[in-house]
């Protein structure tokens, strides 16, 4: 019980987080459902843009992520450091690209106290669902 309500917790916190941030005032982001797919370290999340109504995915990384289970052994605190600026760095790059055929940054990086997070075109499903049909996550569910 006491786990359960540590992770209820930790989704209200990610969500009064996601709300302060300029991410959570332009976009309606449901961070409390099941993301829609993970890549990587980072969770999907759908959202709706709220001045043109644009559905697009929300990129999630939680950095309670380092204080779980044995997440807390395996990371220093420099290791820490370095696995997020790898996630920047990702984010960065990916904001830089502009070909019709990589997919499009909407809103770059923003980094919260408790999370990193950007907003890309609509994810409808990695080239993982693709070639793996009926694997841990189903696209459009959410």
């Amino acid at each position: 019980m006491d786990g359960y309500l540590s992770k209820l917790r930790g989704l209200a916190s990610s969500a009064a987080n996601a709300v302060q941030s300029k991410i959570g005032r332009d976009y309606d982001v449901n961070l409390s459902a099941s993301p829609i797919g993970e890549s990587g370290l980072w969770s999907l999340f759908r959202a709706t843009r709220r001045s043109s109504s644009q559905q697009v995915t929300v990129w999630v990384f939680e950095k309670r992520f380092f204080e779980q289970g044995i997440n807390r052994q395996l990371f220093t605190l420099r290791e820490q450091n370095l696995v997020l600026d790898l996630l920047k760095g990702e984010a960065s790059q990916l904001t830089r690209l502009r070909h019709p055929s990589v997919l499009q940054v909407v809103e770059p990086l923003e980094e919260t106290r408790g999370s990193l997070m950007f907003v890309t075109e609509l994810v409808i499903a990695s080239l993982d669902d693709l070639v793996n049909p009926g694997h841990k996550y189903r696209s459009g569910s959410g």
